[in-house]
């Protein structure tokens, strides 16, 4: 036990030294400098209710920027918040159950993937009402992909969006 609170925590021993300085717990407000939030429903996109994720902080009640995910991405290839050692660890899935079971390999926080192009990749990918998110990093490219949507429904566009936008920046890169 540290004797803090999970937003303190995390502000002192990931975002702070990430230099993260727009990623913070959910509060209850709706402050101006918050996205809309929306429910895409076929072709139309509607008002997402307000709902309180200040309630499941460490689920999904964390808000950020774009540029704060490349911030922690950046931090994550320099070993600013795990040793390379620990990494190796977190995504080792050799002994996974994860393909058996029809799912993609997944180690500690991180779907892992080894494209014979593009080497070793961990993402996370995310969404509850009124937002989507898909997060990349390409460890030997060296290579960090970040996107962010104010609507519910579209996780499968943030991931299209992710593919295309590391494309362009690998392609520009050699």
């Amino acid at each position: 036990q540290t004797g803090m609170s999970y937003a303190q925590y995390m502000k002192l021993n990931i975002w702070d030294i990430a230099g993260m300085s727009d990623t913070s717990v959910e509060v209850l407000s709706t402050g101006d400098d918050k996205s809309r939030l929306y429910l895409k429903m076929g072709a139309y996109y509607l008002r997402s209710p307000y709902s309180d994720l200040s309630l499941i902080t460490s689920a999904g009640g964390v808000q950020s920027t774009v540029s704060d995910l490349l911030k922690f991405g950046e931090a994550i290839l320099t070993n600013k918040l795990v040793s390379a050692e620990t990494l190796a660890l977190m995504i080792d899935v050799s002994d996974s159950l994860a393909p058996a079971a029809g799912d993609d390999p997944y180690g500690l926080g991180w779907s892992v993937y080894l494209e014979q192009q593009n080497g070793r990749i961990i993402s996370h990918s995310g969404s509850q009402p009124g937002a989507s998110a898909y997060f990349k990093i390409y460890l030997d490219k060296e290579v960090v992909v970040a996107t962010l949507s104010n609507a519910f429904g579209t996780k499968k566009s943030s991931w299209w969006l992710t593919e295309n936008l590391a494309a362009i920046v690998m392609n520009n890169n050699e």
